[in-house]
């Protein structure tokens, strides 16, 4: 019989802040983020900080973008299949570099700076059925089969920001067909107890160990952080996909079983008030 391991993150946790936000106690021991020096010295400090990436933004993107224009030039050229494949490496690495660097501004914003949720109601079944059918093609190229099985109501609307809502599914997507080798993968909403919904993304892939599940979603962790590791990533999605969870009011958690698969799940709150 396989052992269960379990973590949840809720509102308040430790978020693991850049070195710059302190840490101190908050009630009943939960550790927050704290301010000890005055609005106006936090500001000009936020202002530093943003003057400081906006110009690394500018230094990274500018010479990457030549880098990779040139490479689909040169991709529309006559290549020897190695040559072709040595830049289409290229290519991918200048992708993955700058996805890296938008997903650092990205939780930059939320952990920092002031990020905007754009909420109004919605249906969120819909979007999930989109995302599902979205990776189904990819999951397919690795073998793999993707369900979406749902009991949620087609008409059960909530309050949220709906592009944040799909960047969360793409996240817990994207990661169970990254880590799952053979088998199933299945995503599902439901409504539950205490007017919420749970969506939940099931994997059949190796499990996560117990003491790795408690660290999964702080910036920059990854389960397997060697150099000879098979997947690459810079162990920010799930950092950001609880960040935008917690803006939205609700909670995020992982259950898994070793050498059986994993569950990821969120919780947001179901908003009752009829559309306009």
């Amino acid at each position: 019989m396989t052992a269960m391991h379990r973590t949840e993150f809720e509102p308040g946790m430790a978020s693991n802040l850049p070195e710059f936000l302190p840490h101190s106690p908050g009630p009943g021991g939960t550790e927050q983020a704290v301010c000890s020096e005055p609005n106006s010295g936090k500001k000009r400090r936020l202002g530093i900080s943003r003057e400081i990436l906006t110009r690394i933004n500018h230094e990274v993107r500018t010479p990457m973008n030549g880098i990779l224009g040139f490479a689909d030039l040169l991709l529309e050229t006559p290549l020897t299949p190695d040559q072709k494949g040595y830049v289409e490496t290229i290519e991918q690495c200048g992708l993955s570099l700058l996805s890296f660097w938008d997903t650092v501004l990205e939780l930059w914003t939320m952990e920092v700076a002031d990020l905007q949720l754009v909420r109004f109601e919605f249906r969120p079944l819909p979007v999930i059925q989109e995302a599902a059918e979205s990776m189904r093609s990819r999951a397919s190229r690795k073998g793999l089969k993707l369900d979406e099985q749902s009991t949620l109501s087609p008409e059960t609307r909530i309050f949220a920001d709906p592009s944040r809502f799909r960047q969360i599914l793409y996240c817990l997507l994207d990661n169970a067909v990254k880590f799952t080798s053979i088998g199933t993968i299945s995503i599902g909403c439901e409504e539950i107890s205490g007017n919420r919904i749970r969506v939940a993304v099931r994997d059949t892939g190796p499990g996560i160990p117990s003491d790795k599940l408690g660290k999964l979603f702080r910036p920059f962790f990854q389960i397997d952080s060697t150099p000879t590791r098979r997947e690459i990533g810079c162990g920010l999605g799930l950092a950001m996909a609880r960040r935008l969870v917690e803006l939205q009011g609700g909670q995020i958690g992982c259950e898994s079983h070793i050498d059986c698969g994993s569950t990821f799940w969120f919780t947001l709150p179901i908003n009752d008030l009829p559309l306009e």
